[in-house]
Parts: structure tokens; sequence; C-alpha cells
């Protein structure tokens, strides 16, 4: 394996391709490369954006620690794939970050805590709730969210009798909810009840 430090990675973008390699950009110059074109120069040569892996990071809501959330576009099928663990609920939803989970095709995101022990115990310690990742996958227009960042402690029977039902009572609750609709400009709802789901060790997701 080998590391290389990534400073700037709120404004980078990196981008794979299966014979070209890695290659890292600064999202403006990104930006300036394609205007209008359709190949990339990736290590010395050329090669099409379409056949390749587009990877995008945002810094979470995680106190005073430095988190990283992925979104991972594959451009040969247009799918869309944002991971994002240790990110505590936030009132309003930065616009950028809105963006970064725009449209997931899947969206796996760090629900911990149920409401009631983060409003009593952990806030602050950089985690999320059900209501919180529903009220964002609600917000971006995700397909499908998975829960996860289980709390060590949490048993499989607690996930799956309070946290998954914390869960679907909220997005009941948030897509009828008008002025909640209103306020995010939100034409239609597209997460269901049968697309929400907890994260297990081990499984495989198809995107």
């Amino acid at each position: 394996m080998t590391f290389k430090p990534l400073p700037d990675f709120d404004v980078s973008v990196i981008v794979c391709h299966p014979e070209g390699g890695l290659c890292v950009f600064k999202r403006d110059r990104f930006v300036t490369l394609l205007n209008g074109k359709k190949q990339l120069p990736i290590n010395g040569k050329n090669f099409e954006l379409k056949e390749c892996l587009v990877i995008e990071m945002q810094p979470t809501n995680h106190g005073d620690s430095k988190c990283i959330s992925y979104r991972f576009t594959e451009k040969p099928t247009g799918k869309v794939f944002v991971l994002c663990t240790d990110h505590e609920d936030e009132v309003g939803i930065p616009q950028d970050f809105r963006k970064h989970l725009s449209g997931a095709d899947l969206l796996i995101m760090d629900a911990q805590y149920d409401q009631k022990r983060y409003v009593t115990q952990t806030t602050r310690y950089g985690h999320g709730t059900p209501h919180g990742v529903i009220k964002q996958g609600l917000v971006a227009g995700v397909k499908k969210l998975g829960i996860t960042h289980h709390d060590p402690r949490s048993t499989d029977a607690f996930l799956e009798g309070k946290i998954i039902p914390e869960a679907k009572t909220v997005l009941e609750r948030l897509v009828s909810d008008q002025d909640f609709k209103d306020m995010y400009s939100i034409r239609e709802t597209i997460l269901t009840d049968q697309d929400v789901f907890l994260c297990y060790d081990y499984q495989e997701y198809e995107v």
C-alpha cells in the first residue's frame, strides 16, 4: 500500500481509469480541463471521462476531528454512491454538503444514536441519528439509504427494534409534512421505507 497526503481534500477530485490509473486534480482545474471536452489527461495520456470513476470529498460535522465523506460517481453507468460516517446532525444542511449527497443511488450514513440518547447524552459526540439521516436523504433526493456506524454497545435487537423503526417513523412524518418540503423546495420524495435499511458487516450492496 502507498499512502499520499491530501491536505486539500475538500477541493480535490480523484479520477481513476482502469488503464490510465489514478490522478488527483484540484476541483477548479478539473472543471477547466473539461470545459466541454470529454477527455482528461491522466499520467501523461488522455482518457475518456465516461470510462472513469470520479471521487469527490467533503468534510463531515465531527467536532474538532477532521473526517471525510466520499462521493463515488461511476461514469460508465452514471451510478453514485456516497459514504458518510462520523457526521453529527445539523439544524440546516449546508449547500455544498447537500450537493455532495444529491441524487445518490445509495447513501450509507451515520445514525449511531436514537433521538433520546442523542438529546440527553451524546450531543457533540460527532454522530448522527435516524432523524438526521432521513432528513438529509429526503432533501438530497437519494434513492436508497443504509444506516451505519453502530455503537459497539448496540445489539442487533436494539438496532432492529429502535433505530430502524425510528427512521421509518421520521420518514413517514416528513414525507407528509408540506412545510418541510416547502422549506427545502422538495417537489417529490423518492425514498420509501423499503429503501431504508441497516448495514451489517460483510454485506455487499448493488448500487
